[in-house]
């Protein structure tokens, strides 16, 4: 139980250091995630959106984050 608090700890502290020293990939990662899931979602339902306007509102979703 030791050995994974430690393990769990190291990962955190990596986990952290990685989210200060890139915040522009993370957002870029992150918008793209999202984008992809709607795409996804869209294709599950049998709705047609183009990907310019998926885009978009990712997008101006993203904005407050």
């Amino acid at each position: 139980m030791e050995q994974w608090n430690a393990g769990l700890m190291e990962y955190r502290g990596k986990q952290e250091w990685f989210t200060r020293q890139v915040p522009q990939k993370l957002k870029a990662l992150r918008e793209h995630a999202l984008i992809e899931s709607a795409i996804s979602s869209n294709r599950i339902e049998g709705v047609e959106v183009d990907q310019k306007r998926i885009k978009m509102l990712g997008r101006s979703n993203t904005n407050g984050c």
